[in-house]
């Protein structure tokens, strides 16, 4: 399809932007990692390895997958199916980790004692076994002669295979998302219900402590619900897509493109929010090492009860 002038300005500024993505992406991951390294965060430290990897690979694949369309019309994106099935995979596992994250919450808060089978021992095996088996899956379609097929003007996967004409089991890893996002709020709901039932009981704390504890639990849940839509809204893309092809073919392509590409990489922006935006402690770890901040070292009776992704 030929595009205007204009059109192909207006691309080459979304283009930039998305490149702005990817820069902030690699940096804030490689501070992360450096984070990790240097012990400053040791309770997370096996979700963040996990959640860094699992988001450079999607970086690295949408340069191999998706970024080539950037300067030849005639990509063939089969011949880039092992890549499109990394990226898949890596997806996938990040819904999967992130399940295990609001299990992990959901049974520390139920019964602490449980917390032994959440040990970083655990947490690895548990994490080797996720890659395991979204790589597993992921090969049987590819050996299967299963396509990941990307329009590259609005950004809209679609799968090619023409073994099995069943609804692909990548749609159904959309609904752990929904399961996390429900597990995190039951969290928060259980703490407030278990602490009206020993308020008559519990020590009294000041109005401003109170009123933080309310703050950090509403922050809880609104990353719960906003980590669920940015990590599923590509799926629900596609869906209302597909049931309203006729409104999507008279929008304008540079608004389809902006909507597609603002999709696509959001999924590269996924750690930013829950690690920075939204986690306050490894925020000011950021902060300290991005401006030569002195070390800060939180009171350990502050922290010794949280329950951190």
């Amino acid at each position: 399809m030929a595009l205007s002038y204009a059109q192909e300005v207006l691309i080459d500024i979304i283009r930039v932007f998305i490149i702005l993505i990817h820069l902030l992406s690699y940096s804030f991951n490689f501070v992360l990692l450096h984070l990790v390294i240097n012990k400053r965060v040791l309770k997370t430290k096996v979700y963040m390895m996990n959640m860094i990897t699992a988001e450079l690979i999607l970086n690295i694949c949408q340069h191999l997958v998706i970024e080539p369309s950037w300067f030849f019309d005639d990509v063939n994106f089969k011949t880039l199916g092992i890549f499109s099935f990394i990226y898949m995979t890596a997806t996938q596992f990040r819904f999967l980790l992130t399940f295990l994250m609001s299990i992990n919450r959901f049974v520390v808060v139920l019964s602490p004692e449980k917390n032994v089978f959440f040990s970083q021992d655990h947490l690895t095996y548990y994490s080797y076994s996720i890659w395991g088996i979204t790589t597993l899956f992921n090969m049987v379609y590819f050996i299967n002669d299963c396509h990941y097929i990307l329009t590259p003007l609005n950004y809209l996967w679609s799968i090619d295979c023409y073994q099995w004409k069943t609804s692909h089991y990548l749609e159904k890893t959309y609904y752990v998302l929904i399961l996390t996002c429900i597990f995190n709020i039951f969290v928060v709901i259980y703490v407030k219900l278990r602490r009206l039932c020993n308020a008559s009981t519990a020590p009294r704390i000041s109005r401003t402590s109170a009123e933080n504890r309310r703050t950090k639990e509403n922050i809880f849940v609104m990353q719960a619900v906003v980590i669920m839509i940015i990590m599923a809204i590509d799926g629900a893309y596609n869906v209302i897509r597909k049931n309203n092809q006729e409104f999507f073919a008279e929008t304008p392509i540079v608004l389809q493109y902006l909507i597609g590409s603002s999709i696509v990489y959001s999924s590269s922006l996924v750690n930013f929010l829950i690690y920075f935006v939204f986690h306050a402690l490894i925020r000011k770890h950021v902060l300290n090492f991005v401006f030569r901040r002195p070390r800060y070292v939180p009171n350990p009776r502050i922290f010794v009860h949280s329950v951190s992704i």
